[in-house]
């Protein structure tokens, strides 16, 4: 079902939880609201359209004055987008479908950060090899796409892969990116963990690489490459 009628008892559930597995489109309307049945249809249709890419929350604001005040609606219809429990976009009144194509385009993943999210659930896992092969789709369809290649430095770096994994992350530019804890802390990563590899005498392999740096998941890591390319200079991780 693309579609739901939502209340303050089902709220949590039906939207706010709902929230972290696809996007959730709420709409607030009203059976008196005209704009609101010119929006609602549409947002219907879409929904369908869409195939479950998100949920549409139908919310009577009439019968739910509680949520309405809760999310500051004050005139509708008004429409909030919620991804990880967060509302990270909305607009008001009956928008033209164009715009509404348009705006369900910036809250919808594309097909590079599906397979980011799913690498991401292969991470829990504890599948790598599978994790990192998704990343390198990812990136494929995406080069541009600043998560994927922190992700698979973040990666990279439990394996020990230090080179790969600092190049990947000094790709990245955006100020954003760079103001992110996490990157951050991944940047100040691999001095420490280099300093605690040469502490210690490394043997090596028959193939002359170093034990215990990377080398029980070596099959991965040579099947994937970090290249540079025009788009912006920048690197990622493609399949080879």
């Amino acid at each position: 079902m693309h579609a739901v009628e939502v209340n303050q008892a089902d709220f949590e559930e039906q939207v706010v939880k709902a929230s972290f597995k696809q996007p959730v489109v709420i709409d607030f309307w009203a059976p008196w609201c005209g704009p609101c049945k010119v929006l609602k249809p549409l947002l219907e249709k879409l929904a369908d359209e869409f195939g479950g890419k998100f949920v549409l929350a139908k919310v009577n604001s009439d019968e739910n004055p509680e949520v309405s005040a809760h999310f500051s609606v004050r005139g509708i219809p008004a429409v909030k987008a919620m991804v990880n429990g967060n509302v990270v976009d909305e607009f008001t009144g009956a928008q033209p479908e164009s715009f509404v194509r348009e705006w369900l385009g910036k809250i919808i993943p594309s097909p590079a950060e599906e397979l980011r999210l799913a690498a991401q659930q292969d991470k829990a896992a504890g599948n790598v090899p599978g994790a990192l092969h998704k990343l390198a789709q990812a990136s494929a369809l995406d080069p541009k796409h600043e998560g994927v290649r922190v992700d698979a430095a973040e990666l990279m770096l439990m394996q020990g892969e230090l080179d790969e994994a600092m190049r990947l992350l000094e790709s990245v530019k955006s100020p954003e990116m760079l103001k992110d804890a996490r990157v951050m802390q991944l940047h100040a990563t691999p001095a420490r963990l280099h300093q605690a590899h040469t502490q210690r005498p490394a043997q090596q392999d028959s193939t002359g690489r170093r034990e215990g740096v990377g080398t029980h998941v070596a099959p991965i890591f040579w099947a994937l490459q970090v290249e540079r390319h025009s788009h912006g200079g920048g690197a990622f991780v493609s399949v080879a």
